[in-house]
């Protein structure tokens, strides 16, 4: 299991040298894109993380595919998790870097999940109501999920707020089993 406090220091120092050049968003998109890419290129990653591959392959291997498409900043960043082998860490530092953004900006991040793509009328009603009553903007990322039957899920750090068809019959169900004392008084009385 990964060391949290590792990556979140990592991400810290990260933001540190961002706010220093004004390029906090620049470095955010930049690990995004890194993070993608690496799990879209299965085997890349795999090639890159790989302890038995020395250092410098792996540097080679990372400027060969993100030159010019990352920061100068963000490349030598990469390259020091690599020297000092913390390669393996970096979604995990990214998903820190980004939470620590969010704060830095008053924002808050919310995963959409949803059988059909919202319309623009129902991501604004969405975004309005979660953003009520705090000073935060609300990012709203969504997510389709064909299983669902109907409505939606949002994500939102640790809560979930289930709205789904799905949910709200497990919801349904429960409040059935719980009460079947007044199942049996109203059948008695039949």
């Amino acid at each position: 299991m990964k060391d949290e406090s590792i990556a979140r220091k990592y991400a810290m120092a990260l933001v540190q040298v961002a706010e220093e050049t004004d390029s906090v968003g620049l470095y955010l998109r930049n690990l995004r894109y890194v993070v993608n890419m690496l799990k879209r290129l299965l085997k890349f990653r795999e090639a890159v993380m790989i302890k038995s591959s020395s250092g410098e392959v792996k540097k080679k291997v990372l400027r060969a595919l993100f030159a010019h498409k990352i920061s100068d900043d963000v490349m030598n960043f990469l390259c020091l998790l690599v020297d000092r082998e913390r390669e393996e860490y970096l979604e995990l530092i990214a998903d820190h870097y980004s939470r620590i953004v969010c704060d830095l900006e008053n924002i808050v991040e919310v995963e959409m999940i949803c059988a059909v793509p919202p319309t623009p009328a129902m991501i604004e009603q969405i975004q309005q109501y979660l953003a009520r009553g705090k000073q935060k903007v609300v990012s709203l990322k969504v997510r389709i999920d064909p299983d669902l039957i109907g409505g939606f899920i949002l994500l939102l750090g640790d809560r979930i707020l289930d709205l789904s068809i799905q949910g709200q019959l497990v919801q349904l169900e429960r409040k059935l089993k719980k009460t079947p004392l007044i199942l049996k008084a109203l059948k008695s009385e039949w």
